[in-house]
């Protein structure tokens, strides 16, 4: 017995020495060299490229039987600007020999430096990643490979409980993309990868990182990710359990920092992707939720939900760069959202809620936005919000597939108190004020990207009704007054009290590229009515309008003298400034028209006399002349 487990053991050491004298005879005698064209044959034969060695290949014995490689080119199919399709400075890659008598495969590592990859498409939409096909294929052939296939996969499946690989780096590789169909480029650099003991059988740990610029859009940034990841290549599902992806971006002088958190798993058999526990935060902005995608190497198609929590908007602005010099408070915004997205189709459904809004110091409480985004346009509708002790209703419709965004409104303003309105909007130096609860409806639309922008290309139609108010600035009882005063030649004695109420104050407005127009003004008071046109440019902040002001008629005002003004429109111009008009009565036209009304009073005395005295048909005749 004992001889026999000295033979077996002497049997055992022959056969290891006889792998090492082979192993060593082929280190020794045989040039990887000489295996360059046979290489470069075969790639041709499977792909249709060029394949291009021109660095040394050498054998690597011990402790692991490897080989290193030079530089290496593979060529772009003909059509294509560039010549070269990958590259690579510098690889080595090993494994253990004595795992390999036991089926086992045990890796030092697999080392890449200097890859380069260039992914095209052409004008046409060709692109030059697929590969063509050189072998042809009979049925024959066909039914072969799909035993083989079964084959295969057992074969994987066997080998994969044995296969062990103490690393894997990638270094300095570099990827550029070029889109001339869509006119888009983009390039990967300083991409690193490093994922030790790798195994079929356990968790391993993977770090990644890059850097990558783009054009059309113009953005660039780094990113890094790490996870534990579970590979089964038996069952094509590929798991990233505590995954971190980091990303700094930048776009212009605005800046984003994005940290994503969560796990990942795609199944390659079922062709979904699925992350879960997914957590998503850019400064004080955190989205939670869960995502997929199927059809993932096919005709990837993604869905999900999230939900936005909590968060102050302007904090979040101020973060990335954005001017915020118009917006005092963007409070406590949260909402939900679900998505779709396709290959040219995103599509996004949800609602957000702002407890506080102030811009340009107008605000807005309980704001609830519900929205709509699809194919280029966003939809908010019906927006709600309380609004000055009243209330806001919209619709909105916002199109981004222009040039500049198009914006259409529809609102309503109900029982909104415009005292605290106008002093938010103008400030505490406006001349002309107005105190009063009232209602407005608007149908504008805008272009552009900036309020300014906004406010030039104004469109559109509204209007406006008060009841029960006060109109601060102007006296129209005093300017009546005046005008009294002026056709008698005497001085005005009233105070002016540079207010005017009223019962009821109504106007509609036509908007043409920011200048506001009107042409039916009414203010009705007891004591008179006041009619009004005229235009408010809201791109350079100037007024020009011209009231018209008839006295009502009463016993107090129907004296009948050079001093009656019932029924005579009492001319008031208010131009200038918006924030400092110039208000005054027109004593020219009022002159001409008091004039004019003592006249017509002269020529009916006139006429009454002669009546008077002229009798029969020579008094007919004469009414006849004189236009009665």
């Amino acid at each position: 017995m004992r001889k026999s487990i000295k033979w077996l053991g002497a049997f055992v050491s022959i056969l290891l020495l006889l792998v090492v004298l082979a192993a060593v005879c082929l280190v020794t005698f045989i040039s990887p060299n000489r295996f360059k064209p046979l290489i470069a044959e075969q790639v041709m034969k499977y792909t249709g490229r060029q394949l291009t060695i021109d660095g040394d290949l050498s054998w690597s014995l011990f402790p692991y039987l490897g080989v290193k490689t030079g530089h290496i080119l593979l060529s772009n199919p003909p059509g294509f600007e560039q010549k070269i399709f990958a590259e690579i400075q510098h690889a080595t890659i090993g494994v253990k020999l004595f795992p390999l008598l036991h089926k086992k495969i045990e890796s030092s590592g697999i080392v890449l430096d200097g890859l380069k990859l260039n992914l095209m498409r052409d004008v046409n939409g060709k692109n030059n990643w697929q590969f063509q096909q050189t072998l042809p294929i009979s049925t024959s052939t066909s039914t072969a490979t799909v035993a083989a296939d079964h084959s295969s996969a057992s074969t994987v499946k066997k080998l994969s409980v044995g296969v062990v690989i103490s690393g894997i780096e990638i270094s300095n590789a570099e990827i550029n993309w070029t889109d001339k169909q869509k006119k888009q480029s983009g390039s990967i650099e300083k991409f690193g990868l490093r994922a030790k003991d790798i195994s079929f059988l356990k968790p391993f740990s993977i770090e990644s990182e890059f850097n990558f610029t783009s054009k059309n859009p113009a953005i660039s940034g780094h990113v890094e990710l790490a996870s534990e990841t579970s590979l089964s290549v038996d069952q094509q599902i590929f798991s990233f359990r505590n995954l971190v992806l980091t990303a700094q971006l930048q776009q212009g002088i605005q800046k984003f920092a994005w940290k994503l958190k969560g796990d990942v798993i795609a199944d390659l058999q079922q062709q979904t992707l699925q992350w879960t526990h997914f957590h998503g935060q850019m400064g004080n902005l955190i989205l939670t939720g869960k995502m997929g995608v199927v059809n993932l190497t096919t005709s990837p198609h993604a869905a999900g939900h999230l939900q936005i929590q909590p968060f102050d908007l302007k904090e979040l602005l101020q973060s990335v760069g954005q001017d915020v010099t118009n917006v005092q408070v963007l409070k406590d915004m949260s909402g939900d959202v679900d998505f779709t997205a396709a290959a040219n189709t995103v599509d996004v459904q949800g609602k957000v809620k702002i407890d506080t809004i102030e811009a340009k110091h107008v605000k807005l409480s309980q704001v609830i936005i519900p929205m709509h985004y699809q194919i280029g346009v966003l939809e908010l509708s019906p927006i709600t919000a309380d609004f000055y002790q009243g209330s806001l209703q919209s619709n909105a419709r916002v199109n981004l597939t222009g040039a500049l965004p198009q914006i259409a409104v529809q609102g309503k303003l109900l029982n909104v108190h415009a005292e605290p309105l106008l002093q938010d909007l103008g400030g505490n130096n406006q001349k002309l004020k107005l105190i009063g609860m009232g209602n407005m409806e608007l149908q504008i639309t805008t272009m552009g990207r900036d309020a300014n922008a906004f406010v030039k290309n104004l469109n559109g139609t509204g209007h406006v009704s008060f009841n029960q108010g006060v109109l601060q600035g102007i006296d129209i009882g005093y300017l009546i007054d005046s005008a009294y005063a002026f056709a008698k030649q005497k001085t005005v004695t009233t105070a002016n009290t540079k207010q005017t109420d009223f019962g009821s104050l109504t106007g509609s407005m036509v908007f043409r590229d920011g200048v506001m127009l009107n042409d039916d003004l009414l203010l009705d008071s007891p004591r008179f009515k006041t009619s009004g046109k005229g235009s408010i440019d809201l791109v350079n902040q100037k007024i020009d309008f011209h009231l018209q002001t008839v006295v009502n008629q009463s016993a107090m005002d129907q004296r009948n003298d050079w001093g009656n003004l019932y029924g005579l429109p009492i001319p008031i111009n208010i131009t200038g400034s918006l924030a400092d008009p110039t208000i005054r009565l027109d004593t020219t036209v009022l002159a001409k028209a008091v004039a004019e009304q003592q006249i017509k009073k002269i020529e009916t005395k006139v006429q009454d006399k002669i009546k008077d005295k002229v009798q029969g048909k020579a008094g007919e005749l004469l009414q006849n002349l004189l236009g009665h």
